[in-house]
């Protein structure tokens, strides 16, 4: 996990804020189901209430 990283900012033309950042981390290789090394992003954000991981997004 963390290969790769990325902050994006949702409202591109807006100054960035706790709710508009997100981080997007890449895990390549994760097998998806029955796809062996689709690899995955994890995205966490600021304003989550607690430090758990947040979404996974697969390809």
């Amino acid at each position: 996990m963390g290969e790769s990283l990325s902050a994006v900012n949702l409202a591109p033309r807006e100054v960035g804020t706790a709710a508009t950042l997100k981080l997007a981390v890449g895990t390549p290789g994760e097998a998806i189901g029955t796809a062996a090394e689709a690899g995955a992003i994890h995205t966490f954000d600021e304003s989550a209430d607690d430090h758990q991981l947040g979404e996974r997004l697969s390809w």
